[in-house]
């Protein structure tokens, strides 16, 4: 198949990542709104399909972006193609004379937050100030304080190379930072149907607000990827802070190689002083990890993506 005229070649994908690191992608493609879903009836709209087939004519490794955090890129690049998915809209919709609620797979948590806020709809204030995308939520099961996006999600529609599909949400889909498209990397998240508790407008502002308010002040203004590390679960079933593990070991915070740094406001947030490359990142990682393996005899595994060749 020739290649679409949409589909750019050599792309450097720090500019696609909130970490700012990583090499150039073979192939990129921007996916807008009127190129994913229609809305009624749902399907996979031209462009989509086109670089679908493209990728699978061409035996091309596919990989889904949304905002590009969570991941690090390698400084390599990645030899394939990136769809990076824009379609960003949120809607009510009639179904069997019930109100639904969905939202495209590209939507920002920043604009469904927004969004439920401004409709009196409770369940989502744990979001504020959560980084990413619906589709990154939905594919690593996003959450902070005690919330977790599957919390929020009724229904998945995805794509698997031949059929649109919607699934109800199934315990056995998800769990602690994971979900089945985590391994299913053929399907590709096209949006979501959204659970819906009216709640006290007022309220909501509020919880919201010093939600993000607390996030604000804990994490480093700096560009990152997030957390890390995913929060280990000790043998009696708890959870524990990843970031306090890395601060009780009283020498991390501050280390930097190259360009990457453990920040001093957040264990688990590693930033990029302006130079980094995802080499740098990947030693500050090991580093973490042998330290308090050492000190702690817990094995830290990490919640960042890994993407491309390392």
């Amino acid at each position: 198949m020739k290649l679409p005229d949409f589909i750019r070649i050599n792309v450097s994908l720090a500019s696609h990542s909130t970490l700012g690191v990583g090499g150039p992608a073979d192939y990129f493609a921007v996916i807008n709104n009127d190129q994913t879903v229609s809305k009624q009836p749902y399907g996979v709209e031209a462009k989509f399909i086109q670089a679908y087939e493209f990728a699978r004519d061409n035996k091309l490794e596919v990989f889904i972006l949304g905002q590009g955090s969570n991941m690090l890129f390698s400084d390599k690049g990645f030899r394939g193609l990136i769809l990076k998915i824009n379609a960003d809209d949120i809607w009510f919709t009639d179904a069997d004379n019930e109100k639904e609620l969905w939202a495209d797979a590209g939507a920002p948590i920043a604009k469904l937050v927004d969004f439920a806020k401004i409709n009196g709809l409770s369940g989502f204030e744990f979001l504020a100030g959560l980084p990413g995308t619906v589709g990154g939520a939905v594919y690593g099961n996003a959450g902070c304080y005690d919330g977790e996006f599957w919390d929020v999600v009724e229904e998945v529609m995805f794509f698997d190379g031949e059929y649109i599909n919607v699934n109800k949400k199934d315990p056995s889909m998800f769990s602690y930072r994971q979900s089945i498209f985590k391994d299913n990397p053929n399907r590709i998240i096209l949006g979501a149907k959204l659970i819906q508790v009216p709640g006290n407008k007022e309220e909501i502002y509020k919880k919201t607000a010093g939600i993000f308010n607390k996030r604000l002040a804990s994490q480093p203004k700096a560009r990152s990827a997030g957390c890390i590390f995913k929060n280990p679960t000790l043998s009696n079933r708890l959870r524990i802070s990843a970031g306090m593990l890395i601060d009780k070991t009283n020498c991390l915070k501050g280390l930097s190689i190259g360009g990457a740094m453990i920040s001093h406001e957040h264990g688990n947030f590693f930033i990029n002083r302006g130079n980094a490359r995802a080499k740098d990142f990947m030693e500050l990682i090991a580093i973490a990890k042998g330290r308090v393996l050492k000190k702690f005899a817990i094995e830290l595994k990490e919640e960042i993506i890994r993407v491309g060749e390392f």
